[in-house]
This record gives structure tokens, C-alpha cells and sequence, in this order.
């Protein structure tokens, strides 16, 4: 037998063992979901084959025919195209994957704020979460990375050539210019600062990136240089070009979830039934002075304690004194509990 250009012998016994395999009967009691993909073009496995295995098959299942392949999909175009058509199909049956592991990635995020967090998948891949977007970035594998997603290098590339390129829309538009389409390329490298003429520094080594900017349109030349001289003035460009502050801060795994109310700085309902390090900590942060803080938790189960304590004495009181059919009045400043116990230990404090 002559397959993907190679000879098998295949014996007898062979051949023997693969005609008593109940195979219909596997197929149908699969319990999956099963995709059959086929193309009429195949001299390998007839149609009837692939038309037995779907017919044998329970629901949930698919027939694609794949027009035009050979057997193994030499073309590259149609093992892309195969590609594309089992991951789409497959998601349907996939549970859901968190894309974040961390427990507060669920919490909204506030504005002009972006979450990254490890994904849980591979070494370096990065989730990264805005109000109503999530990303992947990760490393290349030549760096130990599974090349998921763009680097952060692409990244701030990225974020710098679409702000140039959104500018050169606004301004256009403002203008009224027929620009139709604008492309930016973005290069990045290291280079020793004297080699740079422009630089404020002539020591040492500086990052430079280098945009290479394509305007498409009737625009003149006075048109053209007014575009060339607006993309300088995006914002991220600016940003990268002053001096910026970044202030990094150590922030606890799971913050407490019910802020304090601003007006009252009273703690939320959640917070105040937590009495751990976290809560105490903030309170420490945000009411000032850790002796007042822990005053304030105090007196709080003390209230919760007493309540319930109060309530339990009542009962176990009354259940007594009907059953011994006694009256009861507690002397003077003998507190509940005390009285309690007395009365049912012994008759000391009966009148």
C-alpha cells in the first residue's frame, strides 16, 4: 500500500483484526461531540467512509466538506483553513477558560485603568483587562515565552503608531482634507547617545523608535507637512517625550470589597464583618490612628456578642421558671448572664 509517497505491507492477520473491530458501535456510543471533515477530492478514503462515520455517530455532530484537498493537506492554505474551522467548531464544546486566576479579576475595573495579571497559562503570558476589553501579552519563544500574543515592546509600539495614526484622522477630518489612509511602522533599538544629535545627553546608551509614516490622499505639499508636523503632537507621544512619574505601590491580595462611605467614612456592611489583618489595616489607612481602629472593631462584636448572649439567657430563663413555676427578679446591678446562671445552678437569688 502506497500512502503520503511511502510503501506499507500489510499482512493478513492485519487486515483480519481491523474487520472485526465494532467500530459503528464506538462510534455511536462516543458520548462527545464528533466533526468529520472529508474532501471529494480524496483518493485515499472514499465518501462512503466518512458518510458511515456521521451516519453511526449520535448528536451532537458535523460534516464539512474540504473542496478541493488532497488527503494530507499538503497546501498550506488548506491546513489553515482546516485549522480555522476546528478551533471555531470546538469552542462551542470547550468550558469556558478564566483567563485570569487572579480572585479579583472579576471586580470592575475603574476608568482610564488596565489589569494585568499571569494567565495561568505557559511561563509569561500576561492577561490584560480594561472595561471592555481583554488582550493577551506574552514573550517570544526564543525567550522562554509561548509567542502568544505581542510583546510589551509591541505593545507600547503599538499604542504610539495608533495614537499618531488617530491624531492624522482627527486633524484631517477637522480640516476637511482628503486624506483616505494613513499607515505608521515603528521600529525600536538601542543606540549610543553620541550618536544621537538631537539628544540632551551625550553619555551612555538611549532607546530611539522611528516612525515611518504613509499618507494616502490628494493632499498637497503644505497639506502633507502640516500632517507630518501634528503626528509629534499625539498624546502618547508626548507622554513618552516628558518626564514621567511612576509611583509603585504593594497592595494586599484581596482588598476589602465595601469601600467607606466618604461623607460618613463609615465601613460597608462586608468590611465590618471582617475582623482580620486586612480590615485593620485599612481602617489604620483611611480613619487614621490604629488605636481608634481597633476600638471601633471591639465595640462592634462586643455588641454582637452581647446581643446574642442576651438572647439565649431569655430563653434558657424562661424554659426554667416554667418548668419549676418560679418567679424571678434580679437583684441590682447583677448583670443578665450572672443571674442566669445562679438561678439555674441553684435558688440563691430567688426572693
Amino acid at each position: 500500500m502506497l500512502i503520503g509517497g511511502r510503501t506499507f505491507r500489510l499482512g493478513r492477520g492485519f487486515l483480519h483484526d481491523i474487520g472485526g473491530q465494532p467500530q459503528a458501535y464506538r462510534i455511536a456510543h462516543l458520548g462527545a461531540a464528533l466533526l468529520v471533515l472529508h474532501s471529494p477530492q480524496d483518493t485515499v478514503v472514499g465518501v462512503d467512509n466518512a458518510r458511515g462515520i456521521y451516519q453511526a455517530a449520535r448528536h451532537p455532530k458535523s460534516f464539512i466538506s474540504l473542496d478541493g484537498a488532497d488527503h494530507l493537506l499538503a497546501d498550506p492554505a488548506d491546513a489553515g483553513y482546516v485549522a480555522d474551522v476546528i478551533t471555531a467548531w470546538a469552542a462551542r464544546y470547550l468550558p469556558p477558560r478564566t483567563a485570569v486566576i487572579d480572585p479579583v479579576a472579576t471586580d470592575p475595573i475603574p476608568a482610564r485603568a488596565v489589569d494585568v495579571a499571569w494567565s495561568g497559562i505557559g511561563r509569561y503570558r500576561q492577561a490584560v483587562r480594561t472595561g471592555t476589553h481583554d488582550w493577551v501579552v506574552d514573550e517570544p519563544v526564543s525567550v522562554g515565552g509561548d509567542d502568544a500574543g505581542p510583546n510589551p515592546y509591541d505593545q507600547l509600539l503599538a499604542a504610539l503608531g495608533a495614537c499618531t495614526s488617530i491624531t492624522l484622522r482627527m486633524y484631517a477630518d477637522r480640516k476637511g482634507w482628503p486624506l483616505h489612509h494613513v499607515s505608521v511602522r515603528l521600529r525600536h533599538d538601542r543606540i549610543h547617545a553620541k550618536d544621537c544629535a538631537d539628544c540632551s545627553i551625550s553619555t551612555g546608551t538611549l532607546t530611539r523608535i522611528r516612525q515611518d509614516i504613509r499618507l494616502d490622499g490628494a493632499l498637497t505639499a503644505e497639506q502633507r507637512q502640516a500632517l507630518m508636523s501634528i503626528a509629534d503632537r499625539c498624546p502618547v507621544h508626548q507622554v513618552l517625550r516628558s518626564e514621567t512619574v511612576i509611583d509603585t505601590h504593594a497592595v494586599d491580595r484581596s482588598p476589602p470589597r465595601s469601600p467607606p462611605d466618604p461623607a460618613t467614612g463609615r465601613l460597608g456592611r462586608r468590611a465590618r464583618q471582617t475582623v482580620g489583618g486586612k480590615v485593620r489595616k485599612w481602617c489604620v489607612d483611611q480613619r487614621g490612628g490604629r488605636g481608634r481602629a481597633l476600638r471601633w472593631l471591639r465595640r462592634r462584636r462586643r455588641r454582637w456578642v452581647w446581643r446574642r448572649s442576651r438572647g439565649c439567657f431569655r430563653l434558657a430563663w424562661r424554659l426554667w421558671s416554667s418548668v419549676a413555676g418560679v418567679g424571678f427578679r434580679p437583684r441590682p446591678n447583677v448583670s443578665a448572664a450572672s443571674v442566669a446562671v445562679g438561678a439555674m445552678s441553684s435558688r440563691r437569688w430567688l426572693p
